[in-house]
């Protein structure tokens, strides 16, 4: 079972640069695949470098951070001189996955191959030495027979001639062939405080990352190394290194190596697998030779042709802290050449060839607390007649025997085979081992019943003889289980551990936890307008990495929440118009058993909507009389409405009523009808907004009296006739 590291990225930065300034610190950004990069360019990520190594031929000095964008890098990255500090130091950082340092050179091209005879083909163009060459993501044999013998997949090479590759019979071009050409991916020689983040790191020639000659204080973390010729992650003479949450495999050396005086560094989160040298039984998945006081833990050491973790020439005073060391082709746990004084705590050894925990050598002042060994050296030497059971779960030889002191553990075999030697006596049972030497005497001898330990699942079943009865109260006990987990008291099993701090810790590197609850993240508040939506994501994790459903747990009604991912979920806010108010609103975060619940608090603003008014009938009025009308309106808020003139003749007036009522009233006087019709309007306001209608009024006239002048008295002679104009006079014309 292969871990994944997770790795968070930085992305989204703006630098800006001055070119000139080659050695001032900075951001700095390479990216192959841009089509504007430029190794004489400024490094920014308009115009990136085109190389890792171009980048920091030009940026130097502490402080300095290379960004690497995805993208296939054939060459050896050299950290420059002078490396960092401890308050700046040089960083090489890979944005995302896919950030690949190749230490091959590409020969998947046809083109680059001819035919030599039968199924070998030749490329002249490979002109030196290849100490690698591969097929299908496979490793060839490198083979000593001439070109026209060479076997099935392998290769040789013949100065001044070329490499010469037998895939089967293809042109090895079609199998993606990649020849190898330099020794390491990131090589860091008398250059402290140098950090290299995130990278893919295959095929080199030696070691995948190189770190030599008082590098110290470096950082190497998050790398995928796979495919070196030599140490995955190889450090030497270097204090202080940090080697963490890498995955190191295939390597044909050690997969991670602490050596020659890399003394106080911390190898720790790292998966180790696969690592087999083709000549000799060496290659180990973490190697500590020759350096003291490291402290080692919650590494995943596996399928190693030799030991999951050793210890080698006097490396001493190194502290070993639940890491799982299983399936490897020599020990779980091997100490050797004098490494004294060797510290483990909740370590677990499963299914190794040999010995889970092989104490030799003058390794003496070993101590053992919490630690579980089963099913180790199970098989039989073939080749020893009578067949002879390999070796132990537990192994101390005699030169090793003083100052061991171990306790609290747990050994068993799933057969007969004896779980301990000590000195030169192997013991059936634990019980007699212990009451012989008198070690081990609270160790137990029976199934951890471990979940799936051929699968690399280590985890405990219930009922499991390891739950709450470890031993916190040794020295280095960790606190958290090798996944981070806090110790539980299960419920199920009595307390027989020992303490202070708790009675309840369990041996081995994981505890058992039936079910945690899952957390929600605190919720904030949100705000919204009537009428309007808006978002808000929630988050929560699961300590067992169950998936986690979101749900609403309290609220108002337009409020949903939604499940986005196993960590992830979002609420919804939809108010309508009449929501205006404050809410007390919650969610949940479920496994599907257990849940936990957090309040936030929902305020809707309120949204003032403009009132209506109703149309207003035209209005027809003579001179010196009066009319009225009621004119009506409502407001979507239920705001009371205030009516007044928009527009309109002066003996027009608007009154209010009431909340949703006025009146028109119109008062012409005599001549008014002059005018008439007259344009007028009304308005109805909440305050705030208003709506206004228009109307038309019409003045009509009223028929006045006329006037007759005065008519003078008129005298006339019989039979003559007499004549006088009379006038008068219409108001209304």
């Amino acid at each position: 079972m292969i871990r994944r590291t997770l790795i968070a990225w930085m992305v989204g930065w703006v630098a800006v640069l001055a070119p000139s300034a080659t050695l001032a610190a900075g951001i700095f950004y390479v990216n192959n695949q841009s089509p504007s990069c430029s190794n004489s360019g400024p490094g920014t990520q308009a115009i990136p470098y085109c190389t890792i190594s171009a980048a920091v031929s030009k940026r130097k000095g502490p402080g300095t951070t290379i960004y690497v964008s995805p993208g296939i890098y054939h060459e050896q990255v050299s950290a420059p001189t002078g490396g960092g500090t401890p308050d700046s130091p040089y960083v090489f950082q890979a944005q995302g996955p896919g950030v690949v340092v190749d230490g091959s050179d590409d020969f998947s091209a046809t083109s680059k191959w001819a035919l030599f005879t039968g199924n070998v083909w030749f490329a002249s163009s490979v002109t030196w030495s290849p100490l690698q060459v591969f097929a299908d993501g496979a490793r060839l044999a490198s083979s000593t027979a001439t070109p026209s013998d060479l076997p099935p997949g392998s290769f040789t090479y013949v100065t001044g001639q070329g490499l010469y590759v037998n895939v089967g019979g293809d042109n090895p071009g079609v199998h993606q062939a990649h020849v190898g050409h330099r020794s390491h991916g990131f090589k860091v020689s008398g250059k402290p405080w140098v950090t290299i983040l995130g990278f893919t790191v295959t095929r080199t020639e030696d070691r995948g990352i190189y770190l030599s000659s008082a590098s110290n204080n470096c950082v190497i973390s998050n790398n995928a190394v796979s495919f070196a010729n030599g140490r995955g992650i190889g450090v030497t003479a270097s204090t202080g290194v940090r080697v963490l949450s890498n995955v190191v495999s295939d390597s044909q050396n050690h997969g991670i190596s602490l050596a020659e005086g890399s003394d106080g560094g911390t190898v720790q989160d790292n998966e180790s697998f696969r690592n087999s040298d083709p000549i000799a039984r060496r290659a180990n998945g973490i190697y500590i030779g020759a350096s003291s006081n490291i402290l080692i833990q919650r590494n995943r050491l596996h399928d190693n042709q030799d030991s999951g973790l050793n210890y080698s020439l006097a490396s001493n005073n190194n502290i070993s802290i639940s890491n799982l060391s299983w399936t490897n082709g020599d020990h779980g746990f091997d100490h050797l050449d004098s490494s004294t004084g060797s510290i483990h705590r909740n370590d677990v050894a499963y299914g190794n060839f040999k010995d889970g925990f092989s104490i030799e050598g003058g390794a003496t002042g070993t101590s053992l607390y919490n630690c579980i060994a089963v099913d180790n050296g199970n098989g039989v030497y073939p080749y020893k007649l009578p067949p002879t059971p390999r070796e132990y779960d537990l192994w101390v030889e005699n030169t090793s025997t003083a100052g061991f002191v171990s306790n609290d553990n747990l050994f068993w075999n799933s057969n007969s085979v004896a779980p301990v030697k000590y000195a030169t006596t192997i013991y059936s049972t634990v019980a007699a081992y212990s009451a012989t030497t008198g070690n081990d005497s609270h160790s137990i001898q029976s199934d951890p019943r471990f979940v799936n330990p051929a699968a690399g699942d280590f985890h405990l079943l219930a009922g499991s003889p390891a739950i709450d009865n470890g031993n916190s109260s040794a020295s280095n006990w960790p606190a958290t289980d090798a996944e981070g987990r806090a110790r539980v008291d299960d419920p199920a099993t009595p307390n027989t551990g020992v303490g202070p701090p708790v009675s309840y810790s369990d041996r081995g590197a994981l505890e058992y936890v039936t079910n945690q609850r899952p957390v929600l993240n605190p919720i904030a508040d949100m705000t919204v307008a009537e009428a309007a939506t808006t978002d808000q994501g929630i988050t929560g994790s699961d300590p067992d990495g169950n998936p986690l459903t979101f749900t609403k747990a309290g609220g108002p009604s337009f409020l949903t929440v939604t499940t986005t991912n196993a960590t992830t979920g979002s609420i919804h806010l939809a108010p309508g118009f009449t929501d205006a108010g404050t809410y007390a609103a919650s969610a949940s975060a479920s496994d599907g058993s257990l849940s936990d619940t957090k309040p936030f608090q929902v305020t809707v603003s309120n949204v003032n909507r403009a009132p209506t008014l109703n149309a207003i009938a035209n209005m027809v009025v003579a001179e010196g009389g009066t009319a009225d009308q009621a004119v009506t309106g409502f407001d979507p808020d239920g705001d009371a409405l205030t009516f007044t003139k928009g527009s309109g003749p002066s003996f027009l007036t608007v009154t209010t009523t009431n909340a949703t009522t006025g009146s028109v009233h119109v008062a012409p006087g005599t001549g008014a009808a002059a005018g008439s019709p007259y344009a007028a309007s009304v308005t109805a306001s909440d305050g705030t907004l208003g709506d206004t209608k228009p109307f038309q009024i019409t003045v009509r006239l009223t028929n006045a009296r006329p006037t007759l002048n005065a008519i003078a008295n008129m005298t006339a002679a019989e039979g003559a006739s007499a004549d006088q104009g009379i006038t008068g006079s219409d108001p209304d014309g």
